[in-house]
């Protein structure tokens, strides 16, 4: 398999839809990425990569890339009905830089990921509903967006022990489950605001000296 080349496995596609890929370990060359834009699924692969990558099929639906080597997605990069992103010990510094329209976009788990140092504008992805950035070391300051995800229900931090800057308040209708264990640096906790009637879960291992401010 240490001299598959991804381009001959798409060779097929003019006999059909090509829509789901899973394999173990793959060679690709970055030619050969561009032409999977037909792509539907692309999952739990370890894809080592040769060339100048530049290019995601837009048509995903999924994507499970364990261990992504780049700093971020590709510029180009735009999903319309990417529903889940999981890239849990990658090597992204920041996922995607500026707007970007995920709105079908539900779960991101970044988990892992020590080199991720701050999260993307979350604003143009209003329905996401999971966020898992636990044990990204490096990660410092979270963007203000994620306080206006109304519609997320877990967010997990933990681990993440150079966070410095959170959310000045929250006031997620529907989060469940927050977790903060572990956020050593972490300056100051956000004020708890408004209706959280559905918050069932609030993690804050590590931080006894603390307080939370709860705001009716």
């Amino acid at each position: 398999m240490n001299k598959l080349r991804l381009l001959k496995v798409f060779n097929v596609w003019p006999c059909g839809s090509f829509e789901y890929f899973s394999w173990k370990e793959l060679c690709a060359d970055s030619d050969a990425c561009t032409r999977m834009n037909k792509l539907n699924q692309f999952k739990d692969c370890k894809l080592l990569l040769s060339g100048d990558f530049k290019y995601l099929s837009n048509n995903l639906r999924c994507l499970y890339w364990h261990g992504y080597p780049l700093k971020s997605v590709p510029l180009n990069f735009h999903p319309e009905q990417l529903v889940e992103l999981n890239m849990s010990y990658s090597r992204v510094e920041q996922l995607w830089k500026g707007f970007k329209m995920y709105q079908q976009l539900k779960f991101v788990k970044l988990s892992y990921s020590q080199r991720l140092i701050e999260t993307p504008d979350f604003s143009r992805a209003p329905n996401r509903r999971r966020l898992i950035l636990e044990g990204c070391t490096s990660l410092s300051k979270v963007h203000p967006s994620i306080g206006d995800l109304n519609n997320l229900v877990f967010l997990n931090l933990e681990g993440c022990k150079n966070l410095k800057s959170f959310l000045r308040s929250i006031c997620m209708e529907s989060l469940e489950i927050l977790t903060l264990s572990g956020c050593s640096k972490l300056k100051k906790f956000p004020e708890v605001q408004g209706c959280m009637k559905h918050l069932s879960e609030l993690s804050l291992g590590g931080h006894c000296n603390k307080r939370i401010a709860l705001v009716d």
